[in-house]
């Protein structure tokens, strides 16, 4: 594939942006779809994201809670300047990133009380370029609740999320790149995470405790520059996003699925229009085999729009869920209660 990380590097645009593209195909090669309006209403209720109405800016950033297929309203007790959400496995406490001048701080909010007040976890003062390696990624809750895993100076860090000092799980002392998305595995053994260095974008993990770093994906001529990387439940399937080189040398992220086994690979969207280019997906798994993400589509008037979007892993039943706030980023649902 005749890309590169200076053209990658171009295609990720400014921050933060959206997948776009106006139809999908199915991963064997379907008719493109118009998506169908969904009835989720618990995914909406549940779901929070978070939007800046100055693109490549946190500043203006809010987390939003979808009420409905059409209205968004602001998070109780989450500051303005905030972004990348991210709900605890028993959907209790809110975590999230808060900018204030060139001070980031990592936070988390207990739901349900009145006049709750986020508790700060950790804080780097540089600003989003030294502070998390410009990209600022969500976070990212063990499945038990008890650690914290995001992206921090020179790698990714873990905290416990009662409060306590950070522990360095990936290094990058020696050629320091960005390592961003983590993913704890469902057992909690394995945090998955993107790495870009200067000749190579892709999937690696680690053992939650540290250690050695190993490379997943193995795309070949498939696609390049693998990011945002989620487990499914049973943790025998990753899904990422990726570039791909279309027909007219253009550069389109896709949606694929790939096993933790590594025994196959799977394309779930196909973008086949030539549309501009400026995204940084969030790839989440939903209920059963479906995968949710962030999609920009054209509306009536020509003015790109942003839904909530989810498919099937199989390519199929492309469906809208929510529309969203202008320049909506990352999203977060709650667990469903067990």
């Amino acid at each position: 594939m005749a890309l590169t990380v200076g053209s990658w590097r171009r295609a990720r645009g400014m921050f933060p942006a959206v997948l776009l593209a106006t139809g999908l195909v199915g991963a064997c090669g379907a008719a493109s779809q118009t998506p169908a309006s969904a009835t989720h209403t618990t995914l909406r209720t549940e779901t929070v994201y978070s939007a800046s109405p100055r693109v490549g800016s946190r500043l203006g950033s809010r987390i939003y809670r979808l009420i409905s297929a059409t209205v968004s309203r602001p998070v109780q007790g989450v500051p303005s300047d905030s972004f990348a959400p991210a709900w605890d496995p028993d959907g209790t406490e809110l975590a999230f990133f808060h900018v204030t001048g060139d001070v980031i701080t990592l936070e988390a909010l207990h739901q349900g009380g009145q006049n709750a007040r986020p508790r700060v976890l950790y804080t780097c003062k540089g600003g989003i370029d030294v502070c998390t390696e410009g990209m600022a990624s969500p976070p990212s809750w063990s499945p038990d609740g008890t650690q914290i895993a995001f992206p921090g100076p020179r790698g990714l860090l873990t905290i416990p999320s009662s409060g306590g000092s950070p522990h360095k799980l990936t290094h990058t002392r020696d050629a320091p790149g960005e390592e961003e998305f983590p993913g704890w595995s469902p057992n909690g053994n394995l945090v998955v995470f993107s790495r870009s260095r200067a000749t190579d974008t892709g999937l690696w993990s680690v053992s939650s405790a540290g250690g050695k770093l190993r490379k997943l994906d193995e795309c070949g001529d498939t696609c390049a520059f693998a990011i945002a990387p989620a487990w499914s439940t049973d943790g025998s399937t990753i899904a990422f996003s990726a570039m791909a080189q279309m027909k007219n040398k253009s550069l389109r992220p896709q949606v694929y699925t790939w096993a933790s086994d590594g025994s196959s690979l799977q394309q779930v969207t196909d973008y086949a229009f030539d549309l501009p280019l400026d995204f940084i997906p969030d790839v989440q798994w939903g209920s059963a085999s479906y995968i949710n993400f962030i999609l920009s589509m054209r509306s009536s008037s020509g003015k790109y729009v942003q839904v909530l979007a989810t498919i099937k892993e199989n390519g199929s039943d492309l469906t809208t869920i929510a529309h969203l706030k202008a320049d909506a980023q990352f999203f977060s649902t709650r667990p469903s209660p067990s």
